[in-house]
């Protein structure tokens, strides 16, 4: 799974104008950002609900901007936490944060 797909990106930027990748990637990067303080910070108990919340919130936002392999795992997470299991066992933490870093410079690297 890519980290980025530059086949979304090139389709994304044909509908929008590649002028305004650079601006939208800026967006998106600064939700990862949030999302990694979020978890690194956050209260252990509350560490399985945060992480659902912040992969259901990623699976449509990973989608739009072609962070597959994000994506991919926040559907996995969300449909973990939707099942009602603690995501705060196990490498669901650590492997979402990895997977926002590797996505965050990614996409602050394009040009």
């Amino acid at each position: 799974m890519q980290i980025m797909n530059r086949v979304k990106i090139d389709e994304l930027g044909a509908q929008i104008g590649t002028g305004n990748l650079v601006p939208l990637f800026e967006i998106f990067t600064g939700e990862l950002a949030q999302y990694q303080e979020l978890l690194k910070n956050c209260d252990s108990g509350m560490v399985s609900r945060e992480l659902g919340e912040i992969c259901h919130a990623l699976k449509s936002s990973a989608a739009s901007f072609g962070a597959d392999a994000l994506c991919e795992h926040a559907i996995q997470v969300d449909g973990e936490f939707k099942a009602g299991n603690d995501l705060s066992k196990g490498e669901w933490v650590a492997d979402t944060l990895e997977l926002l870093v590797q996505t965050h410079e990614a996409y602050t690297q394009y040009k």
